[in-house]
């Protein structure tokens, strides 16, 4: 009988010691990882572009041949990073993107591979988001006087921070960004890639 209790007494040890580190609620990420495209981009088009132009045919994001820079997408799970950060090829001295706003676009039903209706850029159904750039006044950060001085960022960090979404979803990301051109900032611009937040399995 006495071993019986003492296996009884161990067992509650055990359950109780395994659900000790649960009691928090938080969602455990099955995947930790940072995407870091390889961006290349053609300065002197740009340049050669008034502000307000879609400049994504400019930009290359290191993806394979045959697939345009409109298609690039980026897949996402819980847990994992996208940063976008400076052109390695195509930039000279003094010269850079700097990225300001980012806004989440999905299909129209009513018109197929059309992404044109703006959903919540924190909150995807289901899949929560964590957005970040550079502090201003940070030597990662620029002002833009035509933009009431706002705080432009050298990167653009975008992390999946919980997720419950049953089934792959698909958008476009429309990425506002300003030219740094030896001290001057020009813009705005758009960069339009997709992005698919793979479902929580």
């Amino acid at each position: 009988m006495k071993k019986i209790i003492y296996f009884l007494l161990l067992l509650s040890l055990i359950i109780v010691s395994c659900d000790f580190g649960n009691d928090d609620g938080q969602q455990e990420p099955p995947v930790q990882s940072t995407i870091r495209p390889d961006i290349r981009v053609e300065f002197d088009e740009i340049l050669n572009r008034p502000p307000g132009s879609d400049i994504t045919d400019l930009v290359d994001f290191g993806q394979e041949n045959g697939i345009s820079s409109s298609d690039f997408t980026v897949e996402l799970q819980f847990g994992q990073e996208l940063v976008l950060d400076q052109p390695t090829v195509g930039v000279g001295l003094n010269q850079g993107i700097l990225y300001s706003r980012l806004a989440f676009f999905e299909e129209n039903p009513g018109n197929p591979g059309v992404f044109d209706i703006p959903v919540d850029t924190l909150n995807l159904y289901g899949s929560l988001f964590d957005k970040s750039v550079a502090d201003p006044g940070s030597s990662n950060s620029v002002e833009f006087p035509d933009d009431d001085d706002r705080s432009l960022s050298s990167f653009l960090n975008l992390e999946v921070i919980g997720q419950d979404n049953t089934e792959d979803l698909e958008y476009k990301y429309e990425i506002e960004v300003a030219i740094l051109d030896d001290g001057n900032v020009i813009g705005y611009y758009v960069i339009d890639p997709k992005l698919i937040i793979r479902a929580n399995d």
